[in-house]
């Protein structure tokens, strides 16, 4: 399968990751649905319990498009990653992207602090 452009701005790729409850190491933000298009955060290894489901259809049109796309494909649903490249699921062979971002935005810019004054520095320090 070639994967799917897909535009998603700076704000969309936030909220998929404060939309997570337990991070997944090596991705931004990790979701399950199944047959029915209910979607919900990772939040365990294997089969999620029914009551450790949060539900999220109808929170985020580009993550109800995705999840669109992925039951289109995989009909029994499962869990999908995302990371600044796009979206994957696995199979036999691996990871596999579906969806590739399209942006002309840096999708997780590393946040600049400003250098402090001295006066600042002096104010904040424990007397």
């Amino acid at each position: 399968m070639i994967p799917i452009p897909i535009t998603i701005t700076r704000s969309e790729f936030k909220q998929f990751v404060e939309l997570q409850v337990k991070k997944r190491k090596g991705w931004r933000a990790v979701f399950s649905t199944n047959l029915s298009e209910e979607l919900w955060p990772f939040v365990t290894l294997g089969l999620t319990p029914e009551e450790l489901r949060n539900e999220l259809r109808r929170r985020m049109p580009l993550l109800d498009r995705i999840v669109g796309i992925y039951i289109e494909h995989r009909q029994s649903g499962g869990r999908f990653f995302i990371n600044d490249e796009g979206v994957f699921w696995k199979t036999d062979e691996g990871l596999k992207i579906f969806i590739k971002w399209n942006s002309n935005e840096d999708l997780h810019p590393v946040v600049k602090q400003r250098k402090l004054t001295i006066s600042e520095c002096l104010e904040r320090s424990p007397h």
